[in-house]
């Protein structure tokens, strides 16, 4: 066996240590960068290529909103260490997007038409934002994906917003710009992080948005983009001047390039793998945004587009890419948002029964089923929140979760009545 490495991963535990592969990684976000990370770590001989549709070194998206308000500085968010990374076995390819990949002549070609050779190759192509037909192709409408619409959003939005999305990130935008000084108004078409959190917390977090200065108001039927680039929103009888519509409206996998059925796709659009990170097809491997993996509570495979997941995905990927043998235990979603400062923090799953934890001052309500704790939502204290979400991935009963000395149990009652915290 060669330098190629023609020998399947599967066939051995030592390929790709002793002697040298070639890798190559679509994308160069949290999967694409972690995977680079650890070939370099475990396998230096392996030729590892990264390509990235982005002509800027690789960065974190998560602190885009910081980097929006000013918090931060646009070098904090690099992610390229170009000490341990930018080696002679180490490339980065940028400004290159994958038109398709050839799985039996193990091949990804370039827009360009060039054709990069792999022996083992990881897709961790990301997801892109969800636009709906008038938004597509439209200036003045922005999403927050990448560093330049970041730097598109601070320069062209300077005193009104209309965010479309009542999720995570149509959170986390709307308090940076208006700690910014931007009149921001939210457009929310059930409630705000509905997915995340009960009817009453949703209304504490909705509540606490307004008395920020946010304003939050219910979609309309007849709800219109208006101008080109926009420069109005039409909501019902309602007209509002402003400088531009922020899509949150979630995200779809980047899985176009896909051409080729031999790699499976899932309900979602998304890339079937395995325990290893294995797609369908040999010696491919997927992670990341992606990826539709298994739900550690609900043990059903669907996408889970968090960073921290993506990191352990792409992990878990090079490792085998590399002939060492590792296993994804799967995705317990997880996620905090902070809103004016209060901190809100969802674990796992809604669907079960409520018990409450006695706190002054703050929330901790655990969803329970089969007396196993499933999930949980954790309002302004939230320093137990590391040791419950270890104790669902433990598997851990609710009388076990206890003695860790969360606090007594309380009758299970809405914590909020009037969005106030009692």
């Amino acid at each position: 066996m060669g330098r190629r490495g023609q020998a399947d991963a599967r066939d051995s535990e030592t390929v790709g240590i002793d002697i040298g592969i070639r890798a190559v990684i679509i994308g160069a976000g949290a999967a694409g960068i972690s995977a680079a990370a650890t070939l370099r770590e475990h396998s230096p001989k392996t030729e590892t290529t990264v390509i990235s549709k982005e002509k800027r070194a690789p960065y974190s998206p998560v602190a885009l909103p910081d980097y929006i308000e000013g918090r931060i500085p646009v070098d904090v968010l690099s992610l390229w260490n170009e000490h341990s990374m930018d080696t002679e076995h180490t490339n980065l390819v940028l400004g290159k997007s994958v038109a398709e990949i050839r799985t039996n002549a193990k091949g990804v070609v370039l827009d360009d038409g060039s054709v990069v050779s792999f022996d083992r190759l990881l897709i961790a192509s990301g997801a892109s934002p969800i636009l709906t037909g008038e938004m597509q192709n439209r200036r003045g409408v922005f999403t927050l994906r990448t560093l330049e619409d970041a730097e598109q959003i601070r320069k062209q939005i300077k005193e009104r917003v209309i965010v479309y999305g009542a999720g995570a990130v149509a959170v986390k935008i709307s308090t940076a710009l208006h700690q910014m000084g931007v009149d921001v108004i939210m457009i929310c078409r059930s409630r705000v992080l509905s997915r995340l959190f009960d009817e009453d917390i949703c209304r504490l977090i909705h509540d606490t948005l307004i008395g920020g200065g946010i304003k939050v108001v219910g979609a309309h039927p007849h709800m219109r983009i208006l101008g080109d680039p926009v420069d109005r929103f039409r909501l019902g009888h309602r007209e509002f001047r402003c400088d531009g519509v922020i899509a949150a409206l979630g995200v779809a996998p980047n899985t176009s390039f896909l051409t080729d059925k031999t790699i499976r796709l899932g309900r979602s659009g998304g890339i079937c793998v395995n325990e290893r990170m294995e797609t369908s097809a040999r010696d491919i491997y997927a992670a990341g945004d992606c990826a539709e993996t298994k739900d550690i509570i609900s043990g059903t495979t669907r996408l889970a587009p968090l960073w921290p997941l993506a990191v352990e995905q792409g992990r878990i990927a090079a490792l085998n890419m590399c002939g060492e043998t590792a296993a994804y235990e799967g995705a317990l979603p997880y996620n905090v948002i902070n809103v004016f400062d209060v901190p809100f923090v969802s674990i796992g799953s809604l669907e079960g029964e409520r018990v409450e934890i006695a706190r002054h001052g703050s929330i901790t309500r655990l969803t329970v089923r089969n007396g196993l704790v499933v999930g949980a939502q954790i309002v302004g204290d939230v320093k137990y929140a590391a040791l419950i979400s270890s104790s669902m991935r433990k598997g851990l009963k609710l009388t076990e979760v206890n003695q860790a000395g969360l606090g007594p149990r309380v009758p299970f009652r809405p914590s909020i009545g009037d969005g106030r915290m009692k």
